[in-house]
């Protein structure tokens, strides 16, 4: 009875302490999954885990079992990483760098290329052991850039080489390059006294340097072992050109002769000194010049001493330009150059009724030329009317003045002689330009709004004709050509048919000429033309601006007819029809005008191996050259 008694509580103890080992099994394990992700794919087992016992369990709820800290087994699971783009291949140069003596390598040779864009970018690289060198370029750095390799390095001649941009994925080897020994190379400039000339410039090869103020000058580029050409020249001084040897040669002075000379003085046409003036030697490759001073002192040295003499002049300009039409010996020093001085005269421009000054505008002044937008000169504001025009060379002159305003006509073709100082302003009186009204109205009688009117001025050698396409004269001046017209004023009708334009004095124009019709001044026609949608264009004669009223002129535009038609373009060949319908005039005649172009998949081989011309396809299904014939010959001309 004890035995089985005492057997009991054991037995429930032990089912109790068996229900509650899963339960934390599963709690621990729900908790390990929060919070590692990792843990939770490796389900390795639990270890050193305690028990709850069946005591602490009646008490308190059982609490999740604890897991003692312990390198985990599993290894974390990570995201997939993102795929990359696929990269661009790089450029490459290499290159190696030898002696010139033995083609032995050379290490320790810094190189550097230059992309040549904005801005300049720079790479550098040094030579190996076995004398090469390697630039990685990323492409999106360099693009289609030139390049300029540059190895500088002392010791050695210096290596620019240009080269041309790299393709994508380019390596591009530039082979051995090879380095002689060099040396620098300094000296001294100074005159036959001994005297030290500064500023003077000395080349040799492609290195230049010029002299301190002590005369003295230093290669900053390493020169070839050997002898070379050396230059050195100073103003006041013939050139010097002989040859030297590096390096014994170096820190060596350089003595130059005075160059002989040609002075004298540049005076204006009453004797006063000329100050400014460049004069010019002939015959020479290298510029030799001088500018006269204030006293109008000039002087020329002779820095070739190739010529024992030379003729002189002044270039075109201000002032105008001379020629010596002799040779002076070199060493002439009484050589007088007498230029005129370009002159000025005083201007002012005002309104030709009221006398008002007229402020704004440009004028032309010409001897025998057109004047053109190129010939306007001194435009803009100009108070009280007044302009000094300057720098004008003596003569005689045609002065046209252009205002900016649409109220005033233009000046044309007034006289100016210029020989001296004037004592009185040119005084220029501009016309107001008259109002010219007009009306269109369309065959019944009735106003037509929105109409286009244009006042035009018939060209120089034959009537206005309907095709006629108004030009607007460059120079401002309301002027046509031989052989077209002049646009003047244009606007645009109003709700009764009605608009105003401004209209300009009639002068006669120089005619040169044709083969229809004599040279000479001619008076061109005013005509007022019409144009209105749905509507013939039309075109009257205008009245002249001396005896414009406040009558408007009156154009009748009639109602247009319509012409139809198909243009059917071959099987082989695009149309591109340019097609006019005009009456006959006199002196003008146009017809039909059709341009044809080839298509680039067109084969003459095909085309002409079509019997007469037509198509291997049947008529119903292709257009070919035929049908655009015949659709054109029962058509009859446009």
């Amino acid at each position: 009875m004890v035995s089985s008694t005492a057997t009991r509580p054991r037995r429930a103890l032990g089912v109790v302490i068996a229900l509650l080992i899963p339960a934390s099994l599963g709690l621990w394990l729900a908790l390990s999954h929060n919070d590692s992700p990792g843990a939770a794919s490796s389900l390795e087992p639990l270890a050193n885990s305690t028990a709850v016992s069946a005591a602490s369990a009646s008490e308190a709820p059982a609490p999740a079992a604890k897991r003692i800290e312990e390198p985990r087994l599993a290894t974390p699971q990570t995201a997939a990483p993102t795929p990359l783009a696929e990269a661009v291949p790089s450029q490459r140069v290499t290159g190696r760098c030898v002696a010139s003596a033995d083609l032995r390598p050379l290490a320790g040779l810094s190189a550097r290329i230059h992309v040549l864009g904005v801005p300049v970018r720079e790479l550098a690289a040094t030579s190996d052991a076995d004398g090469r060198f390697e630039f990685v370029f990323d492409p999106a750095l360099v693009g289609p850039q030139q390049l300029v390799l540059a190895i500088e390095n002392a010791g050695y001649t210096a290596v620019r080489q240009s080269l041309p941009p790299l393709g994508t994925g380019e390596t591009r080897d530039l082979g051995e390059l090879a380095f002689a020994t060099g040396y620098a190379f300094s000296g001294r400039v100074a005159a036959e006294s001994g005297e030290p000339i500064a500023e003077a410039s000395v080349t040799i090869g492609n290195a230049a340097a010029r002299t301190d103020s002590s005369g003295r000058f230093a290669m900053l580029a390493l020169l070839p072992v050997g002898a070379s050409r050396v230059l050195v020249q100073a103003a006041g001084h013939a050139l010097l050109q002989r040859s030297v040897t590096v390096p014994e040669d170096d820190g060596t002075t350089f003595v130059l002769v005075a160059a002989r000379t040609i002075g004298g003085y540049v005076l204006d046409e009453t004797g006063r000194p000329y100050r400014g003036v460049t004069v010019h030697a002939d015959g020479s490759p290298l510029p030799r010049f001088g500018v006269s001073d204030a006293e109008g002192r000039f002087e020329i040295a002779d820095t070739l001493g190739i010529q024992s003499e030379t003729e002189l002049h002044v270039l075109p300009g201000t002032p105008r330009a001379w020629h010596s039409g002799v040779r002076y010996r070199w060493g002439t020093r009484d050589v007088t150059v007498r230029l005129e001085r370009p002159l000025a005269f005083d201007l002012v421009v005002v309104d030709q009724t009221s006398g008002a000054p007229i402020e704004e505008y440009a004028i032309h002044l010409l001897t025998n030329q057109r004047p053109a937008q190129g010939s306007l000169r001194d435009a803009g504001h100009h108070p009280g009317g007044k302009l000094r025009v300057a720098d004008v060379p003596r003569g005689a002159y045609k002065l046209w003045v252009v205002p900016a305003g649409e109220e005033h006509a233009p000046a044309e073709r007034v006289p100016v002689i210029v020989m001296g100082a004037l004592a009185e302003p040119i005084r220029v009186e501009l016309e107001r330009r008259v109002d010219l009204h007009a009306e269109v109205l369309d065959a019944h009688g009735r106003a037509v709004e929105g109409a286009r009117v244009e006042l035009v001025r018939a060209p120089l050698g034959r009537a206005l004709h309907a095709l006629d396409e108004p030009l607007a004269d460059d120079g401002g001046l309301f002027r046509s050509e031989a052989d077209a017209a002049c646009s003047i004023d244009v606007g645009t009708t109003d709700a009764r048919g009605r608009v105003t334009l401004r209209s300009v004095p009639s002068r006669g124009q120089l005619f040169p000429g044709s083969a229809n019709a004599p040279s000479g001044v001619v008076f061109p026609k005013l005509h007022l033309s019409a144009s209105a949608p749905g509507n013939v264009r039309s075109e009257v004669e205008a009245p002249p601006a001396e005896s414009t009223g406040e009558a408007p002129v009156r154009i009748v535009l009639r109602r247009g007819g319509t012409v139809g038609g198909r243009v059917v373009p071959a099987a082989a060949l695009a149309l591109q029809p340019r097609i006019f319908l005009t009456t006959p005039g006199e002196g003008f005649q146009v017809e039909a005008r059709v341009s044809l172009r080839r298509r680039s998949s067109w084969s003459p081989m095909r085309r002409a191996a079509s019997p007469r011309g037509r198509c291997r396809r049947e008529s119903a299904s292709c257009a070919c050259c035929c049908r655009v014939s015949a659709s054109r010959s029962r058509s009859g001309p446009a």
